[in-house]
């Protein structure tokens, strides 16, 4: 199938949700830190164990690792989104991630250090559940908030027709016509089972709020379990048991269609509502067929569906209408 040309808008609001934003937020929990450095041990604990602090070290020893995470990560996140992020929602992933790492790494310091202000020996330092449990849902809080005003592609009707080439349906001109599929993955249940029995567990054995982080971690994972694929007079429509993200195409800007084979790992790293390297984006649940969809600006949306033959037909069939 041939592709088009990559069109990546609002590359501004890109560097500044991946990078500038994710920079002073670490900067002011440097800063704050910094201005604690005379209540602090001189060796600081940057490590707790069972047992309490188990590793010491130099305030360099935390800082400058933290930094240089950030400061790559962001660049990472920046450089996906401004060329390859023809997608909005490759564009809201680099940014929610980029902002949660910062928003946890800068909560992380804050935190470890605030336990120690007044200590002479950092081993006397309490534990920090409670702060990192903190640090975790404020750092998911501003990703998805940054996810969230990423805007949303623009417009971009398709002026082309459908190729010849491209399989059809044979259904007259006003005919309507719709197309459903539910997508399950059965061995997602078991993964999120037995994270559930591993938070419970750890949670009792261990402190509340390793048992806290690990049920947040749950949330994401909830959307293997099953989707929905819908073909009908507005588009594409991809979700899974949330009603956001999903992945929408309208019928105007679809430039061609067909099916491929995914494999979900080497392609999108993963399962999930996915984006690849090369902006590519997808709901992968599973290996095997898929409805792939070139859309104008440059995406490419891949969908892993049964009878994905039907669903692309229908789309083609659609969008090709009027044209």
């Amino acid at each position: 199938m041939t592709t088009t040309t990559r069109d990546v808008p609002h590359r501004k609001v890109t560097a500044l949700l991946t990078l500038v934003v994710p920079l002073l937020v670490l900067t002011a929990a440097i800063l704050l830190v910094l201005s604690w450095r005379d209540e602090l041990p001189a060796q600081v604990a940057t490590h707790w164990g069972d047992d309490g602090v188990d590793q010491v070290g130099s305030l360099a020893s935390m800082l400058v690792p933290f930094t240089i995470i950030t400061v790559l990560f962001s660049l990472a996140m920046w450089a996906l989104g401004t060329f390859a992020g023809q997608a909005a929602m490759t564009r809201r992933f680099v940014a929610g991630i980029a902002v949660w790492l910062a928003f946890f790494l800068g909560g992380m310091l804050v935190v470890t250090f605030d336990a120690q202000r007044g200590l002479t020996d950092a081993h006397d330092a309490t534990g920090i559940g409670g702060g990192v449990a903190v640090s975790v849902l404020v750092a998911c809080v501003a990703g998805i908030a940054a996810a969230v005003v990423v805007p949303r592609d623009p417009h971009r009707p398709a002026r082309a027709a459908i190729p010849a080439t491209t399989t059809t349906l044979p259904l007259d001109v006003d005919t309507r016509a719709a197309w459903v599929q539910q997508v399950r993955q059965g061995h997602a249940w078991l993964i999120v089972a037995g994270i559930v029995v591993a938070a419970l567990g750890l949670g009792i054995a261990t402190e509340w709020w390793i048992g806290l982080i690990l049920a947040v971690g749950l949330v994401p994972l909830l959307t293997l379990l099953n989707g929905t694929v819908t073909v009908d007079k507005r588009g594409l429509t991809a979700r899974t048991v949330f009603p956001w993200p999903r992945i929408t195409v309208p019928l105007d800007e679809v430039e061609n269609v067909g099916v491929v084979q995914v494999a979900p790992l080497s392609e999108f790293g993963g399962w999930g509502i996915r984006t690849a390297l090369d902006g590519s984006i997808g709901m992968i649940l599973r290996k095997g067929e898929a409805i792939e969809v070139r859309a104008t600006g440059g995406r490419r949306i891949v969908v892993t569906v049964d009878d994905a033959a039907t669903g692309a037909a229908l789309l083609a069939t659609l969008a090709g209408r009027g044209r």
